[in-house]
């Protein structure tokens, strides 16, 4: 996930958190480079907009989400062909290549999302039951985490082999690279809010949450292994932050900022859907 700016998730009942958006872009100019603009809406495939909607170009650090509107703008693109992807949670990521741009021009690209509807189910469940752990101090985060542990151990289970190698839809990442990634996130958000919740921060750890994709090798067997070992982290985290869910953690990502140890919750729910949609459309596009 890029640097940006966020507005609270539509769809997750208030619970949480996250700041207003930004449509900028995550990434200097390069003054040695000409450079150019890019710009256009996201709609679903009725031609309504998407708000909130990610867009990267593929490779770089620039990105942008979209206004209420739909819109967005990414300047200082150096200019050449690029790759870009559109992605909201909920919908299956599209990318568009050969985009083009001019230095000193402004090029429009528009993306048209569609529903994924095989996962719409999980994603407004599990975000409305992470929502709950956050207002009501409950654990039913757990069954929502655990749902998504299960189609995601499920999805990989699917895959064909030679896709663990394929582009994952994260930067340059590949896909076995990607699963690393989310089930390596998962857990340390967890492990960090349960940290927080006990007041056993160490001092020397690092308080900026790292993209590190996960090891690019990995096969089938050592990726449903760490979604397993991911989840057992979950669980024995949520417990320990139940009753601590508005305790405060030092912990802070370079998209949402800092948040407390309920909310951390809440967005590793929302980080795992993301991805979860994004390997969803990955297989659908290898079958």
């Amino acid at each position: 996930m890029k640097p940006g700016r966020v507005s609270a998730f539509a769809r997750a009942a208030r619970a949480c958190v996250l700041a207003a958006a930004v449509l900028g872009t995550g990434a200097s100019p390069l003054l040695a480079q000409a450079t150019g603009k890019i710009e256009g809406r996201v709609r679903d495939q009725a031609g309504a907009p998407i708000a909130n909607a990610q867009v990267v170009i593929v490779g770089s650090a620039f990105s942008a989400l979209t206004n209420p509107q739909g819109y967005y703008f990414i300047n200082n693109v150096p200019s050449g062909t690029v790759a870009m992807r559109a992605a909201f949670i909920g919908y299956r990521a599209v990318r568009a290549e050969g985009v083009r741009v001019l230095g000193g021009q402004t090029i429009t690209q528009d993306f048209a999302l569609q529903a994924s509807t095989v996962l719409n189910d999980v994603v407004v469940a599990a975000l409305v039951a992470s929502a709950g752990y956050f207002l009501l101090g409950t654990t039913r985060t757990d069954a929502a985490l655990a749902a998504v542990a299960t189609a995601l151990t499920e999805l990989v289970g699917d895959l064909p082999g030679a896709l663990l190698r394929a582009p994952g839809g994260e930067a340059d990442w590949n896909v076995a690279e990607t699963i690393g990634h989310v089930s390596n996130a998962r857990a340390g958000l967890a492990l960090a809010a349960a940290k927080a919740a006990t007041g056993s921060w160490p001092s020397d750890a690092p308080r900026v949450v790292p993209g590190i994709p996960g090891p690019p090798r990995a096969d089938r067997a050592s990726l449903l292994h760490r979604i397993d070992r991911s989840q057992r982290i979950v669980e024995r985290s949520a417990r320990t932050v139940a009753g601590h869910e508005t305790d405060p953690c030092p912990l802070d990502h370079p998209l949402v900022g800092r948040l407390r140890c309920g909310e951390w919750f809440f967005f590793a729910g929302v980080h795992d859907l993301m991805h979860l949609d994004q390997l969803h459309g990955l297989t659908e596009g290898a079958r």
